[in-house]
């Protein structure tokens, strides 16, 4: 933190200068929240080796055919219907995996409809299910940064992140650059 580095205090920065805070006093005047969070549920199309059944409904498949306990990896999901557009600057969305999610795709095409799509939209993704349905929908949001989530190269992502295709990934990322998207990485050190 002494080299100014620090997340914790980048992202306070950040938030005060997008939130116009001079004092703590001026918080007062914050009537609702200006970032969500939505992990709306487990669904996930893949079966990373360092998941747990709460993030991934195929790793939760795997431990139940293993016979083993999945009832200490309860999670409670929070759904798009938290979200409160009056403030909202970015929403956050990661899974599972968002791209495959009922719930998350239906929610671009509400907002889409009502002509809602002028918000930081960060997705946390595999980036191996962003198909041609995903790429038509995601276009309406002009503001959208994507966090790939890669633990290896090639065939040790395969292994890693069980059956990702490092080849549609690839294409996956030069499509998200192309659109002019924000794309960034994601690795879990194993």
């Amino acid at each position: 933190e002494t080299k100014n580095i620090s997340p914790r205090i980048n992202d306070t920065i950040e938030w005060a200068h997008r939130l116009k805070l001079n004092t703590v006093e001026d918080l007062k005047f914050i009537t609702s929240p200006a970032y969500y969070e939505v992990r709306a549920s487990n669904v996930c199309n893949l079966q990373c080796r360092m998941c747990a059944p709460q993030w991934s409904n195929q790793i939760q498949k795997e431990y139940q055919r293993l016979g083993w306990p999945t009832a200490n990896y309860e999670f409670e999901y929070t759904g798009f219907d938290i979200v409160d557009f009056d403030n909202l600057q970015r929403l956050y969305v990661a899974g599972g995996e968002p791209t495959v999610q009922t719930q998350f795709l239906d929610f671009l095409k509400e907002q889409i409809a009502s002509g809602n799509t002028d918000f930081e939209l960060h997705i946390n993704t595999n980036a191996t299910a962003i198909n041609k349905s995903f790429r038509k929908l995601i276009q309406h949001f002009p503001n959208v940064i994507f966090t790939v989530s890669i633990d290896g190269f090639d065939k040790l992502n395969h292994y890693i992140r069980y059956p990702s295709n490092w080849n549609n990934i690839i294409d996956n990322c030069q499509w998200i650059q192309q659109q002019g998207y924000q794309l960034t990485f994601n690795t879990v050190a194993q």
